[in-house]
């Protein structure tokens, strides 16, 4: 693979691949010409090791570039009309191609002084393998050598990885939730319903990653509660936690980074007196912005999509989302949440650059299901503002 994110890559460090004699191994292999969705022969033998970097670690597929005995000889490009139409089609073979799909795929053109492109297609490491070109009973990985073909015990554990995987990230979940309820939070909470966003780097289950924290001696500034208030933040046996609005030495608010990278954002809603009411507006406000928070230090701290997002109601039961009679549509009145601690079905984050109310927007429109509307009311089908917040 070559050791740049993909939209900086350059032609220098496409040069130094054959300056270097980079030869193919378990993470790059290369290839003179891109194929056209009229060839199926050759579409079905570029797939097969798209296949095999998802399989393993990921990798670089990288066209236009000769090679001899896998080792590059030339930058000789590869003449293309239309760039971004080629992209697409190439990305509709892949996506069209493989079963189950791969996520996070990018493809990158780099243009040569011949007029020519180079097109780098990187396949990122799948954590929801094995994959396999459709129509073909055969599953590939790499190693050193290049491509191989899977035995029955391989395939056989590489789906128990997976299983196993998922399962563990609905452990974890349910267990922090338990904690969250039964006051076993890292800061002691108010009382009230408990709004609970994490972010799951794959990577965090899928490896031993450790967050060096000591290393990011402020980034407790990109944690901060977006609830206000005083501020407090230590050092804690799962990392670092940032807390905010003591009342008697109880939290509105707090952010936990678990040293996994896991992030952690619990808001607390509390009740006036025996009206239990969630903003509907403020709510949705400080969990977009807590996504975008999340974001920011996933990015400051190098690690990398995928993402499992979860949103959590706990306390739940009783209250109401809040909403102005002139806001009212579908029902007349708000229905209370029936249910103490509502999970909310994950939502799977391929790339960092998403916008971050394209990622929760599906999960805040199930809340206001619970409450008794059809969909949010403060964002249009296309997901943007129906007015000012």
């Amino acid at each position: 693979m070559i050791p740049k994110r993909t939209e900086e890559i350059t032609v220098a460090d496409l040069s130094a691949l054959i300056s270097e004699a980079r030869s193919e191994d378990r993470t790059i292999e290369y290839k003179l010409t891109l194929p056209s969705s009229a060839d199926s022969e050759r579409i079905s033998r570029l797939l097969k090791p798209v296949c095999s970097f998802a399989n393993t670690d990921g990798g670089d597929l990288v066209f236009g570039v000769g090679a001899h005995r896998g080792a590059p000889t030339a930058l000789e490009g590869v003449d293309i009309d239309n760039i971004d139409q080629a992209k697409l089609s190439f990305e509709h073979i892949i996506q069209s191609g493989i079963e189950p799909q791969i996520r996070g795929i990018h493809i990158r053109d780099i243009k040569l002084d011949n007029g020519k492109f180079v097109v780098v297609v990187r396949v990122p490491k799948s954590w929801i393998a094995p994959h396999r070109v459709k129509g073909n009973a055969r599953f590939y990985a790499r190693n050193s050598a290049g491509t191989y073909e899977l035995d029955m015990p391989q395939i056989r554990q590489s789906f128990m990885l997976s299983d196993t995987l998922a399962r563990r990230i609905d452990e974890f979940r349910v267990s922090r939730i338990a904690s969250i309820v039964g006051d076993g939070a890292p800061v002691k909470l108010r009382d009230g319903l408990r709004v609970v966003l994490h972010l799951i780097p794959i990577s965090a289950f899928a490896t031993r990653q450790q967050v060096p924290i000591q290393d990011f001696p402020d980034l407790y500034l990109q944690l901060l509660p977006v609830s206000g208030g005083n501020i407090d933040y230590h050092l804690n046996f799962d990392g670092l936690v940032v807390a905010s609005g003591t009342d008697r030495n109880a939290f509105r608010a707090y952010t936990q980074l678990f040293r996994s990278g896991v992030l952690e954002f619990v808001r607390v809603y509390e009740a006036d007196g025996d009206a239990k009411y969630v903003p509907s507006a403020s709510y949705e406000i400080e969990l977009l912005k807590s996504y975008s928070a999340g974001v920011g230090v996933l990015r400051k701290l190098a690690i990398d999509p995928p993402l499992v997002v979860l949103v959590t109601l706990a306390n739940a039961k009783g209250y109401r989302l809040g909403v102005g009679k002139t806001e009212r549509f579908f029902t007349n009145e708000p229905i209370p949440f029936d249910r103490d601690v509502m999970l909310i079905p994950d939502v799977q984050v391929e790339s960092l650059e998403q916008r971050d109310i394209d990622v929760l927007r599906p999960m805040i429109d199930i809340i206001w299901n619970a409450g008794g509307y059809e969909r949010s009311m403060y964002f249009d089908e296309n997901n943007n503002p129906t007015r000012v917040r």
